[in-house]
């Protein structure tokens, strides 16, 4: 019994689905022959016409579409941020990163300053022991003859 009570409303509902979708069959022609020509009817104006724009809704729509495409133009060539809301921490980052290198370099460069001082220091103690050495040598010599 329930069986049968739900096969019936099934099937009014489904009458009255197409009762409702009756009308738009009838139209359904009319409707894709207007799609298919408004694009043909478009096309043949924009190439006999190029820049004819005629009332004043016309100029409107030129002029908003160019401001917002000179917005979008703008906004993605300045835009710097990779991920929204993150732009001046990356900011911080990269400078901060940069402040890291500098003295990382400066230090390098210091020490390797206090290295050759240290190597020419070593340099003239070795020069000055030799000569040390030279004038022993030549005083041990005197003494044995």
């Amino acid at each position: 019994m329930l069986r049968l009570q739900t096969a019936r409303r099934s099937a009014r509902s489904t009458q009255g689905l197409e009762m409702t979708l009756l009308p738009l069959r009838k139209q359904r022609p009319n409707w894709s022959s207007r799609l298919l020509a408004s694009p043909r009817k478009s096309s043949r104006r924009l190439s006999a016409h190029p820049f004819a724009l005629v009332d004043i809704k016309s100029w409107l729509f030129f002029g908003i579409g160019f401001v917002w495409s000179i917005a979008a133009l703008s906004d993605g060539i300045f835009y710097a941020d990779r991920y929204p809301g993150y732009a001046s921490l990356e900011k911080r980052v990269q400078r901060a990163h940069q402040n890291y290198i500098d003295r990382k370099n400066a230090l390098v460069t210091e020490l390797q300053s206090i290295r050759d001082d240290a190597i020419e220091q070593m340099q003239e103690v070795q020069t000055d022991l030799g000569k040390r050495r030279a004038e022993h040598e030549s005083i041990l010599v005197g003494r044995a003859s």
